[in-house]
């Protein structure tokens, strides 16, 4: 995971994942930096009830959701529309191939297994949010060049 910003194959400063996520934590958004940087596009991988609240909060609080794949179409149509501009994608890998920042809000059991199936991009941002598992069921992730 990136602390701080840098700056992407365009030129465009993006703000670290610590950064986003501890400010999405306290409540509260970069301000000063939101003027001035892109933040990033999250993709949300499994809209039950954690991937849904996720983005919500997410959305609330000022951050980009624009992508959203789920085992259930309904579920995943019915997060894109509760946060407006976020498009529902037919697979994982349409959610990671529109997303700086992939949250994978599966069941447990379904972890490993997305992180394997999908051709991450290098300086891209992963993380799951299972209480159960380290961040090793990520290893596919991070071969690919994602942190």
């Amino acid at each position: 995971m990136s602390l701080g910003s840098w700056h992407d194959r365009d030129g465009k400063e993006k703000i670290g994942i610590l950064d986003a996520f501890s400010a999405f934590i306290r409540g509260k958004l970069f301000l000063s930096k939101c003027r001035q940087v892109e933040m990033y596009k999250i993709g949300i991988i499994g809209a039950g009830t954690v991937g849904t609240a996720l983005a919500v909060k997410l959305n609330r609080t000022g951050y980009r959701v624009s992508a959203v794949h789920s085992r259930s179409p309904d579920s995943a149509r019915e997060l894109a529309g509760a946060i407006g501009s976020c498009q529902v994608y037919p697979d994982a890998q349409g959610v990671a191939d529109n997303a700086d920042l992939v949250f994978i809000t599966t069941p447990d059991d379904a972890i490993s297994r997305i992180a394997g199936s999908v051709r991450w991009h290098g300086g891209q941002s992963v993380a799951h949010c299972s209480g159960a598992d380290s961040t090793g069921v990520l290893g596919p992730a991070a071969g690919a060049g994602a942190h």
